[in-house]
């Protein structure tokens, strides 16, 4: 754009910012189709007799502070171990 005469300013707005509208509305798109997806196999494991994590996290939004953001570290830290494992296991077999 700049060989055409624009500016920075107006290469980002007529460039970057358009495209990069399309790629947050699928990330959003995404994120809550797996969101959906999770909670739906969730259910049909245990069926609605148990709490799912969104579930308890939502219900204790009222609660400590420091006892969900723990949760939700934690959450974090094993999918993190399960994929390494996971990526471990699948270059083994390559």
């Amino acid at each position: 754009m700049h060989l055409l005469g624009a500016s920075t300013a107006q290469a980002a707005l007529l460039v970057i910012l358009p495209n990069l509208r399309k790629g947050c509305m699928i990330a959003m798109l995404l994120s809550f189709s797996f969101l959906i997806g999770e909670f739906v196999f969730a259910n049909l494991l245990v069926g609605n007799r148990y709490e799912t994590l969104q579930v308890y996290l939502y219900n204790m939004r009222n609660g400590s502070g420091h006892f969900t953001s723990a949760l939700v570290i934690s959450y974090f830290v094993v999918v993190l171990l399960l994929t390494l494992l996971a990526n471990a296991v699948g270059k083994e077999k390559e």
